[in-house]
């Protein structure tokens, strides 16, 4: 009965993951899933119950209605003319407002929930334009090693990737649970649980959750990261291993 369990709950956090990373709805539904953009530069609205509003550029949207704009809009750049505009809801703010199409660009909904969860705009934009660094990461076998970085820490923590899906029900941002490794063991939050619910095990305290900018791949080539360990962070690109210890 046990391992019965434990398999059911081993493809539910699966059907999670998956059901997260394609943003698609279940066979019996009939809506088609709404598409996500992201806003391209930084732009100005006039709310009538919120007043002027600034949207920053790296902002995600999720389309509500498409319209056609009678009024001459404002654009980001401050010029007025005629076009057309779309009614989106901004997940960063949970505002629902009309903005120019032109400048929101189009991202896949699997794209947009490894991108949610990432706080910083400008990382999240430029880590839009990296989409097959981004997929690499997001392929990764669970029990793959991997380099994370801790909060504000210069160093890079070795840990082990055990979990890969949405933190709580109902959400669609995708976090990637690690098992802290070496000098990092105990610096975490958790033993794998978020908010009473096991994403996976681990010893107290050796648990993290991250966004995909925080994590990178483990390379054979070369020394360890150096000085240059955050701004290889945010770009998520391959980190080589640290040399052996003396």
């Amino acid at each position: 009965q046990t391992d019965r369990h434990s398999l059911t709950q081993t493809r539910h956090t699966h059907t999670r993951t998956e059901s997260a990373m394609s943003n698609a709805p279940d066979r019996g539904s009939r809506q088609r899933p709404r598409k996500m953009y992201l806003v391209e530069s930084n732009y100005k609205v006039n709310d009538t119950l919120e007043g002027a509003m600034r949207v920053a550029r790296g902002s995600l949207c999720q389309a509500q209605e498409a319209v056609v704009d009678c009024r001459p809009p404002l654009t980001g750049g401050g010029k007025r003319g005629r076009g057309e505009q779309l009614w989106v809801k901004v997940l960063d703010s949970d505002s629902v407002l009309k903005i120019d199409r032109e400048v929101l660009r189009e991202v896949p909904s699997d794209l947009a929930c490894l991108l949610q969860p990432v706080s910083d705009l400008e990382v999240r934009y430029t880590l839009s334009l990296k989409t097959k660094k981004l997929f690499q990461l997001a392929k990764m076998e669970l029990g793959a090693a991997l380099y994370v970085m801790l909060s504000q820490s210069v160093n890079w923590a070795e840990g082990i990737l055990r979990y890969r899906g949405p933190l709580t029900g109902g959400s669609s941002g995708v976090y990637f649970g690690v098992q802290l490794q070496g000098w990092a063991m105990g610096k975490g939050v958790s033993n794998g649980s978020y908010k009473g619910h096991q994403l996976f095990h681990c010893p107290d305290a050796c648990a993290v959750f991250l966004p995909i900018n925080c994590i990178a791949v483990v390379t054979e080539r070369g020394a360890g990261p150096g000085p240059e360990g955050a701004e290889i962070v945010s770009r998520t690109t391959d980190v080589p291993l640290p040399p052996a210890p003396p």
